[in-house]
């Protein structure tokens, strides 16, 4: 399985404009705007929180990367464990 072609992170969550970038600061030159989390439909706690989640985005699917191949490598794994690992990246492959 490739890696996801997505821009590498770390990405930050800007809780004051509701954004998620390549900057610390928000968006800035030399910066990538990742998502704007504004929804008007939402509650601000749950855009705030959507908004942090997209920002780990990255380091969520480097963690699940190597939890799979800890699983895989490990006699102790759980085949119904890798097989929904498995699922979910190929999932994440399909949709880039």
């Amino acid at each position: 399985m490739e890696k996801l072609n997505y821009t590498p992170g770390p990405w930050r969550a800007s809780i004051l404009d509701r954004t998620v970038t390549t900057s610390p600061k928000g968006i800035l030159e030399g910066s990538k705007r990742i998502a704007d989390c504004i929804n008007p439909c939402k509650s601000d706690d749950e855009v705030i929180a959507n908004t942090i989640l997209i920002a780990a985005a990255p380091q969520m699917y480097e963690a699940l990367l190597k939890s799979r191949k800890v699983l895989v490598v490990s006699k102790l794994s759980d085949k119904e464990v890798i097989t929904e690992l498995n699922k979910i990246l190929f999932e994440m492959d399909i949709q880039s």
